[in-house]
């Protein structure tokens, strides 16, 4: 589900299918496996910059800590500090929030993180080169961990010595505003961008929600302050979405037994509409409209073409619970 959002927050309208952006496009943050970056409940022990926001999970930190360690014995890097924290910087950058432009790997079927190499620009390129070549001519290449990006190079023949200029060359991404560190000045811009309004003032942004709902077709606020989110499902279910984005286990509202839902493509009956009432926050009324049987015996129904088409439309309304304000009055 994605959600176009105006840029003072008062309104949100679901579009199920795509996002249209009335605004310059850029690329999006995105990780390696073309999800959306996300926060973590604990920190990062090995690359902390990207554990606020970032695209790595403990685990794969932790197995990223352990390539270093490897490396750092390795090539005895313990007293060549220059080398030694480049590489990490290096490393790390799978937990990039752009990983997926850093590395090049998005519309790349046949990209694999264990031997592809990320895009670093020139300058920051050939330091790395200049504290580090051993690492990079002996390991990285030598053994086929990272492969160049132009296909063309015989550079990764191991009895070939390669040079700061090739190398930097052969990895150099084809949009250089995603090579690293230069990402960094994309990242920032579009951050900014989304979370000040007054330079966004006129825009419509769009966000990620949710990507695990089935035919979402309404979304809206209560009106009440409390800022929550919610999303109506064709099959009768109204997710709520908190104010930090987090979706409750427990629907607001379940009416799935009384909605009619087929398995006919394209048949547009079901959950129709939601409205909450404008005062909701004192009165806790919620009315919904959906498509419901016209008949008593669905049996019945299912094995007769004519009586199978026929329906009607109900406007019900509902209460929200005292005991829980996320869910209706059952």
């Amino acid at each position: 589900m994605w959600v176009l959002r105006k840029t003072d927050f008062r309104f949100a309208v679901l579009v199920s299918v795509a996002a249209v952006l009335f605004i310059t496009t850029e690329s999006h943050p995105q990780c390696l496996d073309y999800g959306a970056p996300f926060n973590i409940e604990q920190k990062l022990n090995f690359c902390p910059s990207y554990g606020a926001y970032g695209c790595c999970s403990n685990k794969r930190d932790s197995l990223i800590a352990s390539k270093y360690r490897k490396i750092l014995s390795k090539f005895q890097l313990g007293y060549q500090t220059r080398c030694a924290g480049m590489l990490r910087e290096v490393l790390c950058l799978e937990c990039h929030p752009y990983a997926a432009h850093i590395f090049a790997s998005e519309g790349n079927t046949k990209f694999n993180i264990t031997s592809a190499t990320p895009g670093l620009c020139d300058g920051f390129c050939q330091k790395f080169f200049q504290f580090c070549s051993r690492v990079i001519r002996d390991y990285f290449w030598g053994t086929g961990r990272w492969i160049s990006k132009n296909e063309t190079t015989s550079f990764l023949n191991k009895n070939r010595s390669v040079n700061s200029n090739e190398f930097c060359h052969s990895i150099k991404l084809s949009d250089e505003d995603y090579c690293y560190p230069h990402v960094q000045t994309v990242d920032k811009r579009i951050l900014e961008r989304k979370y000040n309004k007054v330079s966004n003032k006129g825009c419509i942004c769009a966000e990620r929600v949710d990507s695990s709902l089935g035919n979402p077709l309404a979304a809206m606020h209560a009106g009440d302050g409390t800022n929550r989110f919610f999303v109506a499902e064709q099959i009768g279910v109204v997710r709520v979405y908190l104010a930090n984005g987090v979706r409750l286990t427990k629907p607001f509202l379940d009416i799935t037994e009384k909605v009619l839902t087929t398995r006919r493509y394209a048949d547009e009956r079901g959950f129709l509409g939601l409205a909450f009432h404008p005062n909701f926050s004192s009165n806790g009324r919620v009315f919904v409209y959906y498509s419901a049987w016209s008949w008593s015996d669905e049996d019945d129904a299912a094995s007769n073409t004519h009586r199978f088409n026929q329906h009607k439309s109900v406007l019900s309304e509902y209460r929200i619970s005292a005991a829980d304000p996320n869910r209706y009055m059952l």
